[in-house]
């Protein structure tokens, strides 16, 4: 409710209030992944058991996780996606809308298998649970709201925002919302 209707005449807060949303929306949905990371833990043992008996192979193993968590990623980003699009008065126009969608849910896909990647790596679910939102902070430092890209120290501004998907998940937003009003206001 915070981003009720923004206005859309394009003074610098409103800008800045636009920006923030898509910002804020991208990062709602990559901490909404978090919950998969116990359920890695719990189907460890199993995995191990299986893999062992040679039942399937890795990639068998990640395709069916992927079959479980796409489908239900791909819903919950659309209902989350039809309620604040328009509740923001974003960019009007199915293109713009379904581009908003595209971009949030690959942004979820890949925060889910990030949770998934922390989870393979560390001996325990606390450990996972409590270094993701830690280790995301790299991502999403670099991703162009905190500290914007042009202001960035020369040695961490050449390879550190090239290396985070939040930096690319927030500029394709901006530019659909902000720059494509902007070329279609001067035309």
């Amino acid at each position: 409710s915070l981003y009720w209707n923004l206005p859309g005449h394009e003074s610098s807060s409103t800008v800045q209030s636009r920006m923030s949303l898509l910002f804020f929306a991208i990062m709602f949905v990559m901490l909404g992944n978090q919950q998969a990371i116990p359920i890695v833990y719990d189907d460890r043992l199993l995995y191990y058991r299986e893999k062992g008996a040679k039942v399937y192979s890795y990639f068998q193993y990640w395709m069916t996780n992927s079959t479980v968590y796409v489908p239900q990623i791909v819903f919950n980003v659309f209902i989350y996606s039809c309620i604040v699009y328009p509740m923001a008065g974003l960019h009007a126009g199915a293109q713009y809308f379904f581009f908003f969608y595209l971009i949030i849910m690959l942004t979820s896909c890949t925060a889910l298998f990030y949770c998934q990647l922390l989870a393979a790596l560390l001996p325990d679910a606390q450990t996972a649970v409590a270094l993701f939102p830690a280790t995301l902070f790299f991502f999403i430092a670099f991703g162009g709201f905190i500290a914007p890209i042009p202001n960035l120290p020369s040695w961490l501004g050449s390879w550190a925002p090239l290396v985070s998907f939040v930096r690319w998940s927030y500029q394709a937003l901006i530019i659909n919302e902000i720059k494509l009003k902007r070329l279609q206001s001067s035309k």
